[in-house]
């Protein structure tokens, strides 16, 4: 199968600019009355802590393969094109950041700043493809976990639609580990503990509002 980078702009744009649209807010002093923004902002800042943890698990694993004998090590899974494509997915991490961020200013509320992540160096290709298909598969899980909790019609669409790019991510690196893209019939969410129980051991600090 032939590894084609996924990276497309127009799609990043066409994601801010419609989920911007897709809110008409309130003023901010009824958005604060209204316990659908309230809920919904805290389930947003929930996945924003997921988010950091994916878009900095990228830039770090990314930032460790910056050689040519590094970069070799990713021939095995389909070279280049394949790196490229994980360079896509950051870019794409950081674009939901931003969306998120969007929404929660948008319902009159305080996005949760960036978010203390640190991962280890990853010694091999192998190291980072494996840990970053765990991280997606916890993004995939919190993502399912939250949308029935969201009541703002416009925000449940736009968390969707960055689920299913989620899964997206999920099933091409299932596939670089010589696993499954699609293990089972259906996906299980996870709780809202469960989730910052798995990313703890890469998340630190981080100030909730």
């Amino acid at each position: 199968m032939e590894n084609v980078p996924f990276a497309d702009p127009s799609r990043r744009k066409f994601l801010r600019s419609a989920l911007a649209a897709g809110l008409l807010m309130k003023p901010a002093s009824a958005a604060a009355q209204d316990p659908r923004v309230v809920l919904d902002a805290a389930v947003l800042n929930f996945l924003l802590r997921v988010q950091y943890v994916q878009t900095e698990l990228y830039r770090e694993g990314l930032n460790d393969f910056t050689t040519a004998s590094r970069l070799r090590q990713f021939e095995p899974y389909g070279g280049q094109a394949v790196f490229e494509n994980l360079r896509a997915f950051m870019e794409q991490e950081h674009a939901h950041v931003e969306a998120i961020r969007s929404l929660i200013t948008r319902l009159g509320m305080t996005p949760l700043p960036s978010c203390t992540v640190t991962f280890a160096r990853f010694a091999t290709a192998a190291d980072l493809l494996q840990t970053a298909l765990a991280i997606e598969n916890v993004g995939v899980s919190a993502y399912l976990g939250v949308v029935p909790l969201l009541r703002i019609p416009q925000v449940q669409t736009g968390i969707a639609s960055i689920s299913s790019v989620q899964s997206r991510h999920a099933a091409y690196l299932g596939l670089l580990n010589g696993q499954s893209p699609a293990p089972a019939p259906a996906d299980t969410p996870r709780s809202r503990e469960e989730i910052l129980g798995l990313l703890d051991p890469y998340l630190g600090r981080c100030s909730d509002q």
